[in-house]
């Protein structure tokens, strides 16, 4: 059980290579892998799924929302995802949970220069990123 069997892949990449910058820390070295973009068959809500090779780890799951910050450089050949992540606090002083900003940078690796671009421009489609946010008229403010 992979936790794709509700969802329809859109578009899928082999050998991208994923940099993770968490927080105020540096971007770890970068790790070879398959990504897909999938969307849920009912809910049609898009989302990122990086495995890494071999040991086929998810490394990045990532939803697109209207908050998702996506950008493509196509002449660096960087597909770049921006959100804020739910991290536990280790922190004795005050133990919880925190956001914090992660960048998912995907770069073309072993994948050819026009697939890793077409997988980007696919990405960049995603309706989600341009939905306007769901109000909710029973909190909100007139």
């Amino acid at each position: 059980v992979t936790g794709e069997e509700d969802e329809e892949v859109k578009a899928e990449l082999k050998g991208v290579k994923l940099f993770i910058k968490r927080g105020g820390k540096e971007f770890s070295s970068g790790m070879l892998g398959h990504v897909k973009l999938l969307s849920h068959n009912n809910t049609h809500e898009d989302r990122l799924v990086f495995r890494r090779e071999l040991v086929l780890k998810v490394a990045m799951s990532a939803t697109i929302r209207p908050a998702v910050r996506c950008t493509f450089d196509e002449e660096q050949g960087i597909l770049r995802v921006a959100l804020k992540e739910t991290v536990k606090r280790e922190d004795a002083v005050d133990p919880g949970v925190c956001q914090q900003v992660v960048v998912y940078a995907l770069k073309r690796g072993k994948s050819s220069r026009e697939d890793f671009a077409n997988f980007a421009k696919a990405v960049m489609g995603s309706p989600q990123l341009t939905a306007p946010p769901v109000v909710n008229a029973a909190t909100s403010i007139i």
